[in-house]
């Protein structure tokens, strides 16, 4: 997305992409308990690494002078 400007509010995926996502990691999360690891275990590793995922993200961004609410990348 280099030189692109987008509003906050265009962070919210669309369901489709939502649906994608959440089914990946369903299946994700199955491998993960067939191969041993408990719900607790991959609901925490999960959680972290989404944060840790939105905050690289969220480094990327560039804050664009002429509209606080836009960020660029």
């Amino acid at each position: 997305m280099a030189g692109t400007t987008f509003n906050l509010e265009d962070l919210d995926p669309p369901t489709e992409s939502r649906f994608r996502v959440e089914a990946g990691m369903l299946d994700l999360i199955e491998r993960l308990q067939s191969e041993g690891l408990s719900q607790a275990e991959i609901a925490v590793a999960l959680a972290d690494a989404a944060e840790e995922y939105v905050i690289r993200l969220a480094s990327t961004f560039e804050l664009n002078d002429q509209n606080p609410r836009q960020y660029r990348n």
